[in-house]
């Protein structure tokens, strides 16, 4: 009798817990999300108007999927989400996060702590949107939800959820052009 009273009591209990647990996950991810906007629009505003011979000559005021621009603005967007991104099990690569948090922490290269991996970079999205007076960065995440359980019921069909965010700055360019070497 209190075998089956425990078990009544006990499974009802253990999916609050881990559905608090994977909604807890996705608020910061969320708040990290918004974190990730304010980081992309920033180095937008910075990288469209930087000179081109430090992007391979691509002209000034774009940034096209797959373009040197973009990948500095992905890249910004998502190192701000390595906080709360899943360590993937890449090997022991002290270089990466995965591989930073499995060897002692004097061994353990900083950077490796704070740079995305290519895992992260394949889910993050940016879009920029580009006013008179302002430039917008709207970032798409593809986050990983991996509490049992709760993700069949928190998190879309294929265990991700899908966080959005927009951010936006005013655009201030420079009055000048230029010199062509």
């Amino acid at each position: 009798m209190i075998i089956l009273e425990f078990t009544l009591a006990f499974i009802p209990f253990m999916l609050l817990v881990l559905g608090l647990a994977q909604m807890m996950l996705l608020h910061a991810a969320r708040l990290t999300t918004m974190h990730a906007a304010n980081a992309a629009v920033r180095a937008a505003v910075v990288v469209l108007d930087d000179d081109p011979s430090r992007y391979g000559g691509e002209a000034r005021g774009s940034a096209a999927n797959g373009s040197a621009r973009y990948a500095v603005i992905q890249r910004a967007a998502a190192g701000a989400l390595v906080g709360v991104w899943p360590v993937s099990s890449a090997g022991d690569d002290p270089a990466t996060l995965s591989g930073a948090i499995k060897v002692p922490a004097r061994q353990a290269p900083l950077p490796g702590l704070l740079t995305p991996q290519n895992a992260t970079l394949q889910q993050v999205d940016v879009q920029l949107q580009d006013t008179a007076h302002a430039l917008f960065a709207e970032v798409t995440v593809r986050y990983p939800c991996l509490v049992p359980l709760a993700r069949r019921v928190l998190c879309r069909s294929d265990n991700h959820a899908h966080l959005s965010s927009r951010s936006g700055l005013p655009r201030q360019e420079a009055g000048y052009a230029y010199a062509t070497p």
